[in-house]
């Protein structure tokens, strides 16, 4: 009887340690995709050098661009993008269509306007002779990107949800 208790021990033990393994294998895999797929589509929304949101959501040449590397990569993670720091997130599915809330997302993309004036304030302090932009005098953005990964143990499925966040550099229009 001592022998069967000890091969059942040693048995769970192989099991856990399979199944730890494959979670962490895809975890890593997960992780990956989703910086792959940030920073391609980064490179193209800076490539663009202009308008990338309109009141449909993407431009239309954005918006082929972005799903052919969504799809390449075989990018499949959801989440929401409600849980994401800060305001005016706008989310997309899976072929990068504008989605009418925030949940079940592939990724977010929020425009965030650069605010010079509030920078020259800072810069000036008080000194005498600096003049302060005014804030409509420039008309630069830059915009965040989130894309999602979680760590998907087999059995047990998505555990824990993460996001790969990006930053393009300031477009000016």
């Amino acid at each position: 009887m001592k022998e069967a208790n000890g091969g059942i021990t040693f048995f769970i033990i192989v099991i856990v340690f399979i199944i730890a393994m494959a979670g962490v294998m895809s975890f890593t895999i997960n992780r990956s995709k989703a910086f792959a797929v940030e920073g391609e589509v980064l490179t193209i929304i800076e490539d663009e050098k202009g308008t990338v949101l309109n009141a449909s959501g993407l431009t239309s040449s954005i918006k082929t661009l972005i799903n052919d590397k969504l799809k390449e990569a075989g990018y499949r993670t959801t989440a929401s993008c409600s849980n994401l720091e800060g305001t005016g997130w706008i989310a997309f599915d899976r072929n990068a269509d504008k989605k009418s809330g925030l949940n079940d997302a592939a990724f977010c993309i929020r425009e965030v306007k650069v605010d010079y004036g509030d920078k020259l304030r800072r810069d000036c302090n008080g000194a005498s002779g600096c003049t302060i932009a005014d804030d409509n005098t420039f008309d630069s953005y830059y915009y965040e990107l989130a894309f999602f990964y979680n760590l998907d143990i087999p059995i047990l499925n998505q555990l824990l949800r993460f996001s790969a966040k990006g930053t393009t550099k300031v477009i000016n229009k």
